[in-house]
């Protein structure tokens, strides 16, 4: 039976990016519920001094959590790949070791140079609808691209880990209500994850807690390349791809392999969750 291109591989890749992105929220819970963010407090009559301890909760246990998002990223970078492939096949060309899906941030001589190698081969119809999902279509702002987002991620994670940090509340305790009078604190002193506040033992009556400080979040990050992801980020990057770059080259094949007006409908992940990318 002669080898007919088609949508199907790349959807074998986006299925198995859904399984890291519902593996990977199961990470999240699981780092956020045994790692809360914990206060104790004692008074000191010696010294008179009111002792606040903010423990932090412990990066290193996140491990898994940033191995699986790391997984995720790269299976959804390998999807666009597989589409490139399959739309030169689809038209009768041979692939090349170049052949990729393309996100260009700028479109000047070297991002061309870049977008026509990796399109080669590929019909001119196919090549315009890759070039409507360049980065650079949102001018100075494609750093928002979820694309750039996704390829800068996946080029990042192929040398090193991306850090995750967790993202802390507004504020864990204050003085009767505003920040401002943090100035009251006489010193602080950090000892691994704990960080410790002394006030003067006449503040105590003053100092009040945050009933949500214990709470945080996951994200993912590496400032140097404006990368600051949270979970919902993820979503809205996986849906852009499924509902978005993969639905949009359906009609080049002869025989979607997937109803793409009903994808997320028949996704288990999709129960419960909500999310649209722009």
């Amino acid at each position: 039976m002669p080898f007919v291109p088609s949508l199907f591989e790349p959807d074998l890749k986006r299925q198995w990016a859904l399984k890291h992105l519902e593996n990977l929220r199961a990470e999240i819970d699981h780092f956020c519920d045994n790692n809360l963010y914990t206060v104790e407090t004692e008074e000191c009559r010696e010294t008179e001094q009111y002792v606040i301890k903010l423990f932090h909760p412990n990066i290193l246990c996140a491990v898994q959590a940033i191995l699986t998002f790391g997984d995720f990223i790269g299976t959804l970078h390998t999807c666009l790949d597989y589409i490139a492939s399959q739309l030169v096949l689809q038209n009768g060309s041979v692939v090349m070791t170049s052949t990729a899906f393309p996100t260009c941030e700028r479109a000047n001589h070297r991002g061309r140079e870049k977008f026509q190698r990796a399109t080669q081969g590929m019909s001119p119809a196919a090549i315009a609808v890759v070039e409507s999902f360049q980065p650079y279509q949102l001018g100075n702002d494609y750093k928002n691209h979820p694309l750039w987002k996704l390829t800068t991620m996946c080029n990042i994670q192929k040398h090193r880990h991306i850090a995750a940090f967790t993202a802390k509340p507004p504020w864990q305790f204050r003085l009767d209500g505003d920040p401002d009078r943090e100035n009251w604190v006489l010193n602080t002193e950090q000892i691994e994850n704990c960080s410790i506040f002394r006030f003067p033992l006449a503040a105590k009556e003053f100092i009040e807690f945050n009933p949500e400080g214990i709470k945080t979040t996951l994200r993912f990050v590496a400032p140097d390349e404006g990368i600051d992801v949270g979970y919902e980020d993820l979503i809205a990057m996986y849906i852009y791809v499924a509902n978005n770059v993969m639905a949009a080259f359906a009609g080049f094949f002869p025989d979607p392999c997937v109803p793409w007006h009903t994808l997320l409908e028949t996704d288990a992940f999709n129960s419960g969750h909500t999310a649209s990318a722009n």
